[in-house]
């Protein structure tokens, strides 16, 4: 009950306004006085906020009835809505905040910045090999079985998009993501396979984002969880270019 109050409050109403109307939801219909006893909203503040739920057509009276009766507006009529309203507003606010952030850089600078755990360091990998547009550099040493079939996947989708893609995987992959997946691996992207020195993972996309991270071996006890530096490369897109179509001649297109 209490998520859903908060839900609720998260789309705009008062605590008095979400605990009526959840009230409502349960009883079905209600007069004024039973909604009141049941939400444990006062009975001097009921009315107020039924009118307030009204104006924002959550509920509908029964004009009939007497006394008069209330009934809750169904949600996919009322609050779908108000959820695609308030989507909306986060929406334009996130990309309010971008457009400040970034108007405030030089673009003579990079960022980086740590980002750490399961839920935040492989789906910032995936993501990144998935909408890569022209060249993507993947090195990796070592990474849980689902999160590569993962990266597979992504490399696929850049693959049909026509970006190129540079991989080296570790010699130690054919035992912690198994040999059939490696194998399987080696035939579709033709990768360097070499003894890491460091167990780092590379992902570096377009020149532009690079995200480098360990990720701890299957079986590790008390295994660390991942963390990584992600870097925005800014200004030094050109260089970075540059200096890898020296070293490998490898540039895209």
């Amino acid at each position: 009950m209490e998520n859903l109050l908060n839900f609720l409050k998260r789309l705009g109403l008062t605590e008095y306004e979400a605990k009526a109307y959840l009230a409502l939801l349960k009883l079905g219909s209600a007069d004024a006085k039973t909604l009141a006893e049941a939400s444990g909203v006062p009975r001097t503040r009921i009315y107020d906020v039924i009118h307030k739920l009204e104006r924002q057509n959550l509920v509908q009276r029964k004009s009939v009835e007497r006394p008069t009766h209330y009934t809750p507006t169904p949600p996919e009529v009322s609050l779908e809505m108000r959820i695609r309203q308030v989507l909306g507003e986060l929406d334009s606010g996130f990309k309010t905040v971008q457009k400040v952030y970034y108007s405030s850089r030089s673009e003579e600078t990079f960022d980086a910045w740590v980002i750490r755990g399961e839920s935040q360091t492989y789906p910032a990998a995936v993501k990144l090999a998935r909408e890569v547009s022209s060249l993507l550099i993947f090195r990796c040493a070592s990474l849980p079985p689902e999160v590569f079939q993962q990266m597979v996947e992504a490399l696929k989708i850049a693959k049909r998009r026509g970006a190129r893609t540079v991989t080296v995987l570790d010699r130690s992959l054919r035992e912690s993501i198994g040999l059939q997946n490696f194998e399987t691996f080696l035939k579709e992207f033709n990768p360097r396979i070499e003894t890491f020195f460091l167990p780092l993972n590379l992902v570096f996309s377009d020149f532009k984002d690079l995200l480098v991270f360990y990720a701890p071996t299957s079986g590790q006890i008390e295994a660390p969880e991942p963390v990584g530096l992600y870097v925005k490369t800014g200004k030094l897109e050109g260089l970075l270019r540059e200096r890898f179509e020296k070293a490998f001649g490898l540039l895209p297109p």
